[in-house]
């Protein structure tokens, strides 16, 4: 599961995310994506942002060994920047197997 907190000022159209997991070295590995939209203003004052949490499941991803990996996160309908998260997969124990996220 990947929690996010997004800011936001547009309150007029919906927008969306890709999330994308990929290798510490830029390997696709996963991708999706996550849409929403603010309705209304909620008392704020024109151009004061709103914040939205989301969460994205991500159970679904299987990694294929333990090592260095990243989330790369992208507004799909703005300028935005990509924001890169990265974390790092291992065995719970001694027993390998398939990692999933």
């Amino acid at each position: 599961m990947l929690a996010l907190t997004i800011e936001t000022t547009d309150f007029q159209n919906p927008q969306e995310l890709r999330v994308r997991v990929e290798g510490a070295d830029g390997q696709f590995l996963q991708e999706t994506s996550a849409g929403f939209q603010v309705q209304g203003h909620g008392g704020r004052d024109p151009g004061e942002p709103a914040l939205i949490s989301m969460v994205i499941d991500l159970r679904g991803v299987s990694l294929p060994r333990e090592g260095r990996y990243q989330i790369v996160v992208r507004p799909m309908n703005s300028e935005e920047d990509s924001v890169i998260l990265g974390f790092r997969a291992e065995y719970p124990s001694q027993s390998p197997g398939q990692l999933s996220l």
